[in-house]
């Protein structure tokens, strides 16, 4: 049935720790690369053929350590975990938004 062959599961080992490195130095060295790295991974996990493979629970945990928002927000809406992603999306808007100027627009818009 699955292939069980040692050197291509040592192979597979090796891609994971590898795609988990490469995001761990983009978060420590390129964070503002982080999201279009994510974007991808989400995407390239949905293709047709079925051979893309990313480990999304470790490179969601390696987001959270880093304060990868937008990333994580991303890998917790491919997981279901939809209260999280959608608590995530809220602190991204309050990062996004001023508080005080918003106060001031709706104060206008009543009058």
């Amino acid at each position: 049935m699955g292939d069980q062959n040692p050197a291509k599961i040592q192979q597979a080992k090796q891609y994971i720790d590898f795609i988990k490195l490469r995001l761990k130095l983009c978060c420590q060295l390129k964070p503002e690369r982080v999201f279009g790295l994510v974007e991808h991974m989400v995407k390239s996990g949905q293709s047709s053929n079925g051979n893309a493979y990313y480990p999304i629970e470790d490179c969601l945990q390696i987001c959270e350590e880093h304060n990868q928002i937008e990333a994580a927000f991303l890998l917790n809406k491919k997981l279901g975990k939809y209260y999280e992603s959608v608590t995530q999306g809220l602190q991204i808007l309050r990062s996004k938004i001023s508080m005080s100027q918003l106060k001031i627009e709706l104060y206008f818009i009543k009058k």
